[in-house]
């Protein structure tokens, strides 16, 4: 989207944006309890906020994002920080693979910006090993406040029960969807408003 082929550069220097990152990384260790062998598919990537803390845990971390100039942030990134295991693909998910199936899926504020949620569970459970997993963090539904433009906004948030019946139509078993954080911004009306943010959970058998 042409948004993020603008904000790339600037994307990084927003400290709620980065905290907000940060805490969802963490939650997903938490939920994922990684062993370090673990090849990791990041779907929406971006500058790599969220990948390059996931990365440090895994054997390989493939970082898959359309926008090319969201991935050349993460590439200088990658380079600074010596981040061997990670592999950038400017890629659609929808029409291309990573190179094996993978042990995990993360996502980071990225399906609300999705238009086919259903398709996309379908996709990601294809791209599965079996007794593989996911943790997708997103925003709670909510009224349409949280962007200031709505170019490539598809979702205002996902109700949880929501998400649960198109994940397991698509599969997907053990599901569970826990609220793991609430970032606070102010609207185009100048009101301060806290957003709930969730992580879901499922497993393929």
């Amino acid at each position: 989207m042409i948004r993020f082929e603008r904000a790339a550069r600037t994307w990084d220097q927003e400290s709620r944006r980065v905290e907000l990152a940060r805490t969802i990384a963490v939650a997903m260790q938490r939920e994922l309890a990684f062993a370090g062998q673990e090849v990791v598919l990041d779907f929406g990537a971006g500058t790599g906020l969220v990948t390059l803390h996931i990365a440090a845990q895994v054997k390989r971390m493939y970082a898959v994002d359309t926008s090319r100039g969201m991935l050349a942030q993460l590439r200088k990134k990658y380079r600074r920080e010596k981040a061997g295991n990670i592999r950038i693909l400017p890629i659609d998910i929808f029409t291309d693979s990573p190179p094996e199936p993978v042990d995990v899926i993360i996502s980071a504020m990225t399906l609300h910006h999705v238009p086919d949620i259903e398709a996309l569970a379908r996709r990601f459970y294809s791209l599965l090993r079996s007794g593989g997993r996911c943790a997708l963090a997103d925003l709670e539904e909510e009224q349409g406040d949280f962007h200031a433009h709505t170019e490539g906004v598809y979702h205002f948030g996902f109700a949880p029960e929501t998400l649960r019946a198109w994940f397991g139509n698509a599969g997907f078993q053990n599901l569970a969807v826990r609220n793991i954080h609430a970032t606070s911004r102010r609207t185009a009306t100048g009101e301060e408003k806290s957003f709930p943010v969730f992580l879901l959970t499922g497993e393929k058998k």
